[in-house]
């Protein structure tokens, strides 16, 4: 669900290979960049966002109706651990969605397939049979999603059942084979109360909605039940992410329970640990162009040196470029959301998971990806890696937009 800033005016690299276009080089007309008219016409749109959603559910309300359309299989909605999968196919997904679902039902989870669809059934949407489909009104995307699963399963609660653990998963993110086991086992982890694959330090700090778990003290706690019977559908991105992300994450914090996340600060130092000076500089391509950006002086010292360096010279130099360089691409990294800004580094080792917006979000160039996805897992078969390319390119680059979905995509709109 959520992007920063950060990369919103990322232009690609001038080293961009050749027959490679820069569209970033396209001016954007003054209304879109300025201040303090983009905050205007942005609060404006999402203070229309509040008003058309908030007047719709009223009248929903006031007619006896609610977001829920139907169920399939809702006697299917039974035991005491669930998935709630909130999921908006536009064509054909990826393997991965339906193995990571797999791997948790077979750890004894019921999965509740919730989505927008008109013709949601589990045979048209790819999945089991079985399984229990919740079809909705489009209100509150994903957390709107979570919101009508998480309440059929706070009734089986209030019914006397005793749900062990409940995990939140969306379609906005790829996984692979030999990443899946880390991902599966750290949201299943019955020790952790509260568990998420990453964090963002924008705005505020949330985990991210689209991989988080919560425990049984959790579920039967009031200020979490209380946050899923109030919460307030709306379809802003905006709203998603201040009243949804980031209101979960305080509900949960200032009830005593801190998370427990994968993609996390000591984890991307192990990886950062394991490679040497150039391989550090290597990686430093695959980030964001505004990492270089910020970082010429350093990064044209790294190059001078290795460039320039002889057998046998200082070790210390190197040592001290080398955790210079570390430090600024942690800093870089955690000051938003690290699954974009360190896509790269989301990208490897247990747990590798890439998000579906890292191009759409600038967070990689589209030149780039395909190696992205064969360093995630090399074993993965040409098909999939084939699948989750489409996924990812299939949300598009925001230079082929027109004005107005630009000025959307750049105030955070869309």
């Amino acid at each position: 669900m959520h992007g920063t800033e950060q990369l919103r005016e990322t232009n690609p690299r001038e080293s961009a290979p050749p027959g490679k276009t820069d569209p970033g080089k396209t001016r954007l007309p003054w209304w879109i960049r300025k201040k303090p008219y983009r905050h205007w016409l942005k609060g404006a749109l999402n203070g229309w966002f509040q008003l058309r959603d908030r007047l719709a559910l009223g009248f929903l309300r006031a007619t006896g109706r609610n977001t829920v359309m139907a169920w399939h299989n809702k006697n299917a909605v039974a035991g005491s651990r669930f998935v709630v999968f909130a999921t908006y196919p536009a064509g054909s997904q990826p393997p991965c969605h339906y193995r990571l679902l797999k791997a948790f039902e077979e750890r004894g989870y019921c999965i509740i397939i919730v989505t927008n669809l008109a013709d949601a059934v589990p045979a048209r949407l790819g999945y089991d049979a079985h399984w229990p489909v919740l079809q909705r009104r489009p209100f509150g995307r994903d957390f709107g999603c979570y919101q009508d699963g998480m309440r059929a399963i706070l009734d089986l609660a209030e019914s006397g059942v005793a749900i062990e653990r409940v995990v939140l998963l969306n379609d906005s993110f790829v996984t692979f084979p030999n990443s899946e086991g880390a991902i599966v086992s750290h949201l299943d982890d019955l020790a952790s109360d509260f568990s998420g694959l990453s964090e963002n330090f924008e705005i505020g700090y949330h985990v991210g909605s689209f991989a988080l778990a919560v425990g049984k003290r959790v579920v039967s706690h009031p200020a979490f039940v209380d946050f899923w019977r109030k919460y307030v559908p709306v379809s802003s991105r905006y709203h998603s992410i201040s009243a949804g992300e980031m209101g979960l994450s305080k509900t949960l914090r200032e009830a005593g329970f801190l998370p427990s996340v994968l993609h996390d600060l000591p984890s991307a130092k192990a990886k950062l640990a394991l490679l040497d000076l150039p391989g550090i500089r290597r990686l430093c391509r695959r980030l964001p162009a505004r990492f270089d950006r910020e970082h010429t002086t350093l990064l044209q010292a790294v190059d001078q040196f290795l460039d320039t360096r002889e057998i046998g010279e200082c070790v210390a130099r190197s040592d001290d470029l080398r955790d210079r360089l570390v430090h600024e691409i942690l800093a870089f990294v955690f000051r938003a959301s690290p699954v974009h800004l360190g896509a790269v580094l989301a990208a490897q080792g247990p747990g590798a998971l890439i998000k579906k917006d890292v191009v759409w979000r600038q967070a990689t160039n589209p030149w780039d990806l395909r190696d992205m996805i064969r360093a995630a897992d090399p074993g993965a078969s040409t098909a999939e890696q084939d699948a989750i390319y489409s996924a990812i390119m299939a949300r598009g680059h925001p230079y082929t937009l027109g004005t107005w979905r630009r000025a959307l995509y750049e105030w955070s709109i869309i």
